[in-house]
């Protein structure tokens, strides 16, 4: 039988004026929020890298860790301007996982979701970790209304 583990990790990142990040759990569950200033000013590259706890999958443990995660804006307030999230995974149980997805949406300032990208890795070795990164597909103004991001990682069992 073939089920899907899902986990939240919902790292979400929110442009404000001030850089802050919480590291709690905002509802108990395996959700993750933070919040930083991703804006810079100057049209140079701006990332915001946050560490998190360890998630869990829902209904059990998981051996899939969210070493880092960040929101990189490039030409801030340009036509070219372009958005991506990038971190990096990793297996910290003793055997291989297979069938890994991250799914990355990217969401506005009312936290609707203006659209979702999804990486798919065949295997992850034990003790191994993987970077991941995945761009927003529009440039300009349609990249400058990302606000914040969730990641949402399954695992096939």
């Amino acid at each position: 039988m073939r089920r899907r583990a899902l986990l939240s990790i919902a790292g979400t990142i929110v442009a404000t004026t001030t850089a802050g990040c919480s590291d709690a759990f905002s509802d108990g569950s395996n959700a993750v929020d933070d919040a930083s200033d991703a804006k810079n000013r100057n049209g140079t590259e701006t990332s915001t890298s946050t560490p998190t706890p360890a998630p869990t999958f829902d209904g059990g443990s998981s051996n899939v860790e969210l070493v880092d995660h960040e929101l990189v804006r490039t030409n801030d307030g340009e036509a070219g301007e372009l958005v991506a999230v990038s971190g990096t995974v990793q297996n910290t149980g003793e055997q291989s996982i297979t069938g890994l997805a991250l799914r990355v949406q990217f969401l506005d300032t009312d936290g609707e979701m203006l659209t979702a990208t999804t990486i798919d890795v065949r295997e992850l070795a034990a003790g191994r970790s993987w970077a991941f990164e995945s761009t927003y597909p529009r440039a300009g103004a349609d990249a400058a209304a990302v606000a914040e991001y969730r990641l949402v990682a399954s695992v096939d069992e």
